[in-house]
Order: C-alpha cells, then structure tokens, then sequence
C-alpha cells in the first residue's frame, strides 16, 4: 500500500494536470461507454459533478463503473480507482479482461488503482479518506470511482462523529474539480438518509431481478440535477462489450411542435362560430361528445371543405 502522497491546496486540484497541461474544459460531459447509455443520461455523464451508482449484488455496477473509468482514460483523462475488496487487483483485472472496454496500457498508466482494505481497517475510516482526497489532489484526477463506497462505512462501526465525517468527505469529492462515482449497494432507506445523497448531483440505479426463468436487468435515474434525462426504466444487458441499455422508445418520442395562431376555421353555424369567438382554432383538437345517434360522426366532414392543407411543422 502505497503512503498518502503530500497535500495540496485547493487551488492546486482545479488548475493543470501534473505534467502541466491544462484540463479539458470543453467536453462538458463524459461518455459512460456506449451511445444509448449517454442517451439515458442526458448526453453523458457532466463532469465536475458527483454520482452515486447503486443497485443489489450482481446488478453490474462494477462493470458499469469500470467501463466509464476506461472510456474516460481511452478519450484522456486520468482516472483513480479505490477499491476496498479483499481481491488482489490482479484477480480484479482478470474479471475484466474479457471485455471489449478493458485496454491493459491504460492500466497503470491514466489508471491507477489502490486497494484501501488495510488503509481503513489500520488508520480509521477519516484518515482513509483524507487519504482519498489528497490523492486526488497529488495526481489531478479527471475521474475518482470509488468502488465501495457504502463498504467503506461498514468496514468499521460507523457513529454520529464519522457519519459527519462522510458529509466533509462527500462535500469535498464534489468541489475538487474532478467526476466522483461512489459505488454501493444501499438499501431504499438508505438513499432517503445517507449523506452522500443528498449531496449527490446524480444517482444512477441498476436492478437486476430474476423472474421465472426469465432474467431482467434495468437501468433507472433517480436524480440528476441541472439535465433533462431519460425517465424510467431502461433494460440492458452484459456482453462482450459490457453493459449495453436499451431505451424505453416511448422515451425517445419527441412529441410535435406546433406554431401558435390565431387563425380560425368556421364550422358553417354562424351561431356555434360565436360561442366559439370565430370557429375552430388551428391547430387544435376537439372532443366531440353526445348521446347515441345524435350525428356526432357528421361533424368532422363539415371542416373537410374549409380546411386547408399544411405542412407540418418541425
């Protein structure tokens, strides 16, 4: 386990990378590996911004998680990854080698792993993340995952003076000028009264339940503050080439866009044109009700004549 490297200020976690190169400022979001997910997202996932990513056992969390991480260092950026299993990284590597996303130069290289196990069992749950933050401010991090988060808590018995140390912490993660992904598995009420989410700019949740012979696997956003989502849930699977979503295409309907007007079309009763200050607006929809047999089926034909033909409007 490497020693926690030299603090640094603030300022120095918002300005250039290590080598001197400034940041990217002009991608204002990453992609999270495939196109439909960016989709489901928004766009992809807003930099400078902190999200928690949570779901049951075997969801694919740490797929999703790793498949980000090397997506933003393939595009560039510098990406550490915490990890508190008990697995060497290199049985962590061998799980993900299979994977199309899996580059192995990108490995040591624009990502760094470190295994906290021993940090936060030997020096205490606050001196592990002071660890965390000073390293993310040494090397000048893009992208911080930290994969468990929740079992980072639980490693220890967790009172009221460490939960204040998870508010600091989280609060921190969210103005280094990098992209946090916290990884857990947390339960319903754990989301309404953990710290880390009300601080969290997004939360990402992954279900996976087997029903049946049947297994499916969604993928849903709970919260993502400042960006115009796709709702609901979206089905995906693991593959070859790590998690692919499949949109739900009701949310991918754009609905019309009409232009407003004040143009009126009569309906032929000059008295029915005054109750309706002129006739039918355009373009406009109407519910035509009555008992049976009353006719109601006549009135559409009456407009037939007097409607012009249009265009639609994009």
């Amino acid at each position: 386990m490497a020693d926690p490297p030299p603090h640094h200020t603030n300022a120095d976690s918002q300005g250039e990378h290590q080598n001197g190169a400034p940041r990217d400022s002009n991608t204002r979001k990453m992609s999270a590996g495939h196109p439909a997910i960016d989709t489901v997202l928004g766009g992809g996932i807003p930099r400078n911004s902190l999200y928690v990513l949570t779901g049951p056992p075997g969801a694919g969390k740490t797929i999703l998680a790793q498949q980000i991480s090397f997506t933003a260092a393939k595009a560039g950026s510098r990406v550490v990854y915490f990890t508190n299993v008990s697995e060497p990284h290199s049985k962590i590597i061998e799980h993900i080698r299979s994977f199309d996303f899996y580059i192995p130069d990108l490995v040591g290289d624009r990502i760094q792993m470190y295994n906290i196990t021993s940090q936060v069992r030997n020096k205490g749950f606050k001196e592990t993340l002071d660890f965390i933050v000073d390293t993310i401010r040494s090397e000048k991090v893009d992208l911080v995952v930290i994969d468990t988060f929740r079992g980072l808590k639980h490693v220890l018995d967790i009172n009221a003076r460490a939960r204040g140390a998870i508010f600091d912490a989280a609060a921190q993660l969210s103005i280094l000028g990098c992209t946090s992904l916290l990884v857990g598995e947390y339960t319903p009420l754990e989301v309404q009264t953990e710290p880390e989410f009300a601080i969290a700019d997004g939360i990402i949740h992954l279900r996976h339940a087997t029903e049946g012979a049947q297994e499916q696997r969604s993928l849903r956003i709970d919260k993502m503050r400042g960006v115009r989502y796709l709702g609901g849930e979206h089905s995906f699977e693991i593959n070859d080439s790590g998690i692919r979503v499949y949109p739900r295409q009701e949310s991918l309907a754009q609905a019309p866009r009409y232009r407003a007007t004040n143009e009126r079309i009569s309906t032929g009763i000059p008295t029915l044109d005054r109750m309706m200050e002129g006739g039918r607006s355009v373009p406009a929809a109407r519910w035509w009700s009555a008992r049976p047999a009353p006719a109601k089926h006549c009135w559409p034909s009456i407009f037939w004549p007097r409607a012009p033909l249009r265009e639609s409007v994009a």
